[in-house]
């Protein structure tokens, strides 16, 4: 039987003259997981104690199967609702066995997700943060209402403990509604699919992860300029935080751009290994302020820089899988290098397979295309006793010496100071 959790027009205070925390906020959470999202300070702990009866006085209706929350019992509400909070008090001395007692359930290997049935005879005084922290999940677990709210379950646990923790409430959520406090906005993305989102200043925005998760709606939330990208192996998001542009600004400097300057410049990036990720994001903002045409390569497919590269839409010309970069490769790179006004190379894993890359820039740069290297990056690499690599990483050197750049601002400066091409 589906369960349901209805809210309607939700809206909380500390008081009468103080500011709503949480404002007009209207969702339905059906059988399954939902998480709520959002900066510190927005109301995430707020909404979960007032799903849990802690907090009474709020306006608008919470309904649980059609039946008002406020009218439900105390004790019907202990067998209704399992509730973990952020923050745990242990200032008592008992085990953790007469602890977990509480729930009315035994604890044994079909329940015990965390292994922790060799900390039964141990008191709750004695236990680290994160065994602390199992205990409590596991607690509230064993409890087997069918609702469970947990907020920030994941907090103290090693990584392998989160694993375990998100697989348990996957299977618990087919018949279960479970609503989840998660800081871990990557994380949350890859295991979960409904998303409550609630920003500074009564901002609140609901729905599926696709819904959610884009960088106008995440950047709003958190007053904050980030890009949102996609994880196209494991279906989650990363959110990576860019620079606030204002105006006709860079962005960092804060330098007016003078004119029309910088339109449909073209921008070829030589990098790999996931060295070119923030160099991406920035110029991925550049893009949408000067309309530059980013191109990429070579690159193997499913490199870590081909996935970013390719979720941002730009230009990639890509080689099959751990292969050499073929002769076809190269010259579809060599065009793009020459028809460029600009080449940006970050510094990566250089060896036989991908050496033919820096020979493409440096035939481009001595056409007289410009050339920037990010010398802050991962340092250059050659395979060892392969003179002919070496050789060739020398020439880049030296071709590159006087076109060395610190960090990404000065990248800005470069590309601002050109004139329209």
């Amino acid at each position: 039987m589906s369960k349901t959790i209805c809210i309607k027009e939700l809206t909380y205070s500390y008081g009468k003259n103080a500011p709503e925390l949480i404002n007009n906020l209207n969702f339905s959470a059906e059988t399954g997981s939902h998480i709520i999202i959002g900066p510190n300070g927005s109301g995430k702990s707020t909404l979960i104690k007032i799903l849990a009866s802690s907090i009474p006085s709020y306006t608008g209706t919470i309904q649980f199967n059609k039946k008002e929350l406020n009218s439900i019992s105390l004790s019907d509400t202990s067998k209704t609702i399992s509730y973990l909070p952020q923050y745990f008090s242990r200032n008592f001395p008992v085990t953790v066995k007469e602890f977990l007692s509480l729930s009315d359930a035994e604890l044994d290997e079909t329940n015990d997700i965390f292994g922790i049935y060799s900390l039964l005879s141990r008191n709750i005084t004695e236990l680290s943060g994160g065994e602390l922290q199992k205990v409590n999940v596991t607690r509230v677990l064993l409890q087997d209402t069918p609702v469970i709210l947990l907020d920030e379950p994941n907090t103290h646990l090693d990584i392998t403990s989160q694993f375990l923790l998100f697989e348990t409430i996957k299977k618990l959520e087919k018949t279960k509604v479970i609503i989840i406090v998660l800081h871990d906005l990557q994380m949350a993305s890859r295991y979960f699919n409904n998303f409550i989102l609630i920003g500074k200043y009564g901002f609140n925005r609901t729905g599926k992860k696709t819904d959610v998760f884009n960088s106008a709606v995440i950047s709003e939330a958190f007053h904050s300029c980030v890009n949102v990208v996609a994880d196209p192996v494991w279906g989650g998001y990363y959110v990576q935080p860019v620079n606030q542009y204002s105006g006709t600004t860079d962005g960092i400097s804060g330098k007016s751009i003078p004119g029309k300057n910088n339109t449909g410049l073209k921008i070829h990036v030589v990098t790999g290994g996931g060295a070119g990720t923030e160099v991406f994001t920035e110029l991925k903002n550049l893009e949408n302020i000067y309309s530059l045409k980013i191109s990429v390569g070579v690159i193997n497919k499913f490199d870590t820089d081909w996935f970013i590269a390719k979720e941002y839409g730009y230009s990639v010309i890509c080689e099959k899988p751990y292969s050499e970069i073929t002769e076809t490769a190269f010259k579809e790179n060599i065009e793009s290098l020459n028809n460029s006004d600009l080449i940006i190379y970050i510094p990566h894993f250089i060896g036989k397979g991908n050496v033919s890359n820096v020979t493409g820039v440096i035939e481009a740069v001595k056409k007289n295309i410009s050339l920037i290297v990010i010398k802050n990056n991962t340092v250059i690499e050659y395979i060892e006793n392969d003179k002919e690599t070496e050789n060739i990483l020398f020439q880049l050197k030296q071709l590159g010496k006087d076109c060395e750049k610190d960090n990404l601002e000065e990248i800005i400066g470069e590309i601002s100071s050109m004139d329209d091409i």
